[in-house]
């Protein structure tokens, strides 16, 4: 083996063999001990000296029997527990779902954005090559990025026309109340950030926080674009949904302004390929809009 493998016998033996020294001296003691028991007292000292052989095998039979149960019980506990994380996770996604019908439905012109934004959103991460932790933080984080307008008032989230400076400045606390919202619960904690900042702008002129660039975490910069092509694709009660070709033209002409450009690049991508599709899931007879001041992306 040595020749064969290049080492020193030495060596081998440490590697492959000395774990069997305790062994080998186990053996040799208990080897003397009959030796000496048959000398002593002939085939009665040798048979005596069996017995604490026996007990030892009974001994080790009982805890690997047990270790066996133990291990047993132990996999199908994990697979108890496995499944019962399944089903939390399912219900957890659904009540997501639910809450976000719920911001929506408190938005009568706006139904069904959370999850069209979420879809947007997922695919342009995934197009970016974000991970897949990340990939399922801008899921949840899509569906619930608009949870501070239930602290807006009604009147405000049902007016059929534009907004008022004073309403639209009321309307830009929405970030900051959901990231509160979010905060008081350890499970959603991780999705405060796209909840906050989804509205901050590339250039640091956006709204709660006036950060810029990179300080916005890239998943608030992805679902901010993927928030505005809903809001341009979607009819308003005072203008038609914009084609496919203005919603491009739109983002690339915020870019570095309002929207990240390397977001803007792939996203422009994946709406000249059609792999976004913003009117795929819209009937005619479906209204959806969204009233913020200011320009039409914001």
């Amino acid at each position: 083996m040595g020749i064969d493998l290049r080492q020193s016998p030495l060596q081998i033996w440490k590697e492959q063999y000395a774990w069997l020294a305790t062994i080998y001296i186990g053996i040799g003691l208990i080897t003397t001990a009959f030796i000496l028991g048959y000398r002593e007292e002939g085939i009665l000292g040798a048979l005596l000296m069996m017995v604490p052989l026996f007990l030892l095998r009974i001994s080790q039979k009982q805890y690997v029997d047990r270790t066996r149960e133990a291990v047993t019980e132990l996999r199908e506990k994990n697979v108890s527990l496995v499944k019962s994380a399944d089903e939390i996770n399912q219900l957890s996604d659904g009540l997501l779902d639910t809450l976000a019908e719920i911001i929506d439905v408190r938005d009568p012109y706006v139904f069904g954005h959370s999850k069209r934004v979420t879809n947007y959103a997922t695919t342009i991460a995934k197009k970016m090559g974000l991970n897949p932790k990340q990939v399922e933080l801008i899921r949840k984080g899509g569906l619930l990025h608009d949870v501070g307008k239930l602290g807006i008032s009604m009147d405000i989230l049902s007016k059929p026309g534009s907004l008022s400076s004073a309403e639209f400045e009321e309307i830009k606390h929405h970030p900051e109340i959901g990231g509160r919202v979010l905060e008081t619960n350890p499970s959603l904690r991780l999705l405060v950030p796209i909840v906050r900042h989804h509205h901050e702008f590339y250039n640091g002129e956006g709204y709660p926080d006036g950060l810029s660039g990179i300080q916005i975490p890239i998943e608030a910069r992805i679902v901010s674009v993927a928030d505005a092509i809903e809001s341009m694709a979607s009819d308003r009660p005072y203008r038609k949904a914009r084609s496919n070709q203005y919603i491009i033209d739109e983002i690339k002409r915020f870019a570095g302004t309002q929207f990240d450009p390397k977001v803007v690049e792939h996203t422009v991508r994946l709406l000249e390929s059609n792999e976004i599709s913003p009117f795929s899931n819209m009937t005619s007879d479906t209204v959806f809009a969204k009233r913020d001041k200011g320009n039409e992306t914001s």
